[in-house]
């Protein structure tokens, strides 16, 4: 392999110290190379080493490094020997080995730890199960994509940690078939706001619950959006402060307005003033004006006035009411 002799002095001494440079057997480039100061087994066990110029002179502290020869035959036991020499005897060439050396630790502890925090960001998050309590109180802000809007306020959610699911890095997808995203999505409840029940369960739909549905398939419907988990609620869905994707913004970088402000601005939710309410990351008087305003301005669930035949919460208290006098009654005629 053809090697190049390099010259090395320090400022207080001219004398030179050749040592053999060998060329890099990936890099094309006939003016660069990669250098490799061996100080063999000396007691720090420290190797050095630079990408340098031929053309150019480094300077480097307290050492000059400088092209001296082409050369293809050189002892290199007599280089090795020539440099440990200089390192035994020249305290500031000790410090550039310290100081290299210290300087490529310190490079490969932030590499390591940027790629541990890296692997991290980019696990997935499979289902509810694995929304564990540490992980809910950090309160995280994940990206994912609406697989699924079964509910005027709830949807399916498949989480897209990472780089990775959209272009120019591109390498993953998201399933697109029911048996692919079984067990593979968050159930999400959205925080703050309660819409009106479809039918379910036998029991009847409350009115504008197929307009509502709709609103929220129009605005999250296979689309990516921004949620940060807040809990779990008793039927196991994970509660979430969700984000609607920007306009203009790329959308997998970038967060919208806020969700549930926005179902309420629309007119086809009201506040969820139940226990367990949640109301990240406003107040709950901050969701109770924007829907006395949709309630003036006759939007959605409002067009015929600011008051419901029945509210979603009353909707579900009446429905629990009559399914456990109905389990009572059956009980009873045992």
């Amino acid at each position: 392999m053809r090697g190049i002799s390099l010259s090395l002095s320090t400022p207080s001494s001219n004398h030179p110290v050749g040592f053999v440079v060998l060329s890099h057997p990936l890099c094309r480039d006939p003016g660069v190379i990669v250098s490799t100061l061996c100080l063999g087994h000396d007691p720090l066990g420290l190797y050095v080493r630079y990408i340098i110029s031929i053309e150019t002179v480094y300077t480097l502290p307290n050492l000059a490094i400088m092209p001296k020869s082409i050369a293809s035959d050189l002892p290199l036991s007599k280089q090795l020997n020539d440099l440990k020499t200089l390192y035994a005897s020249d305290s500031r060439a000790r410090a550039l080995v310290l100081w290299t050396a210290s300087a490529t630790s310190m490079i490969g502890l932030v590499g390591f730890f940027a790629g541990s925090r890296f692997i991290q960001a980019s696990r997935r998050i499979p289902n509810a199960d694995w929304m564990h309590p540490g992980l809910l109180l950090k309160r995280p802000l994940i990206r994912g994509v609406v697989t699924r809007v079964g509910d005027a306020d709830n949807f399916r959610l498949y989480h897209t940690p990472g780089p990775f699911w959209f272009w120019p890095f591109k390498f993953r997808k998201v399933p697109t078939n029911s048996k692919d995203l079984a067990n593979e999505t968050l159930h999400i409840r959205i925080n703050a706001v309660d819409a009106p029940e479809g039918a379910h369960f036998g029991r009847e739909a409350q009115p504008k619950s197929q307009e509502a549905l709709q609103w929220l398939k129009d605005q999250i419907g296979g689309k990516t959006i921004w949620c940060r988990p807040l809990r779990r609620d008793h039927h196991g869905r994970i509660v979430a402060s969700c984000y609607l994707p920007p306009r203009l913004l790329p959308n997998n970088v970038f967060k919208g307005k806020h969700l549930s402000m926005e179902m309420l601005r629309a007119g086809w939710a009201t506040v969820y003033e139940q226990g367990g309410a949640e109301y990240d990351p406003y107040t709950k008087e901050a969701f109770l004006r924007v829907e006395t305003e949709a309630k003036a301005a006759k939007r959605g669930i409002w067009e015929k006035g600011s008051r419901l035949k029945e509210t979603p919460a009353e909707y579900k208290r009446r429905h629990v009411a009559a399914e456990a006098a109905a389990a009572a009654a059956g009980v009873a005629s045992k």
